[in-house]
């Protein structure tokens, strides 16, 4: 096992305790507090279907781990050889 998937096992296991602390199911004001965007947003990517969520009668709510995942499914990895622009 190379160590980039005993990090990304080790970061998933971290993610999965903290989420087992959580509650249950977040509404669009606690999500976008948790995606650091704005309401509108959580609401375009609703609307789009970019992002999971639970319809229970009028209510948009949001599992912990799907809200990992989405910030998970929007990582940009460094390039392999690049530089920091600090020195």
């Amino acid at each position: 096992m190379d160590s980039n998937s005993s990090e990304d096992k080790d970061v998933k296991d971290k993610q999965s305790k903290m989420i087992s602390y959580c509650k249950p199911l977040f509404d669009i004001e606690e999500a976008s507090e948790l995606l650091n965007i704005s309401t509108h947003t959580v609401r375009a990517l609703v609307k789009a279907r970019k992002i999971t969520f639970v319809k229970l009668g009028a209510r948009v709510l949001f599992r912990p781990q799907d809200l990992v995942d989405f910030i998970d499914s929007h990582l940009v990895p460094p390039q392999a050889g690049s530089r920091g622009t600090d020195s």
